[in-house]
């Protein structure tokens, strides 16, 4: 099966989405599927799961998240869509890389999905510009 994202819709928005094939033979259109975008504050989708936080701050963040509507759970599989991590490293982590379907987030994002009750872009809230704490 060949899956693809498509970025940057309008959220609560009905599109119509046709694939096209170009092959030697011709061109060939699939017929036109009328698709929903998801409201930025209906959490339900989300189905998140925790990295190298402790209890505390895993309770914290599992309230809020449940609050939103979200759900969490302790394992990996593949109905997770958010792993919440503390920093780029660990099992977890290294499984959620190795899928297209996770958002890989800090806590950040939570709080911020909190303060707003919407859908945060979880672009702003990823692990790539992560900078270890200098324990020295």
């Amino acid at each position: 099966m060949l899956q693809a994202t498509i970025c940057d819709l309008s959220p609560d928005t009905p599109y119509d989405i046709v694939l096209t094939l170009h092959s030697t033979s011709g061109q060939h259109r699939s017929t036109p599927k009328r698709v929903r975008t998801l409201s930025l504050s209906d959490f339900s989708p989300v189905v998140a799961t925790f990295s190298l936080f402790d209890e505390a701050d895993r309770t914290r963040l599992t309230k809020q998240l449940e609050a939103l509507g979200a759900r969490v759970q302790l394992e990996t599989d593949d109905s997770v869509t958010h792993l919440v991590c503390r920093a780029p490293a660990g099992r977890r982590y290294e499984w959620a890389c190795a899928q297209p379907h996770v958002h890989v987030v800090t806590a950040a994002w939570v709080e911020s999905c909190t303060a707003s009750g919407t859908l945060s872009r979880e672009a702003a809230f990823g692990l790539d510009g992560y900078v270890a704490a200098d324990n020295s």
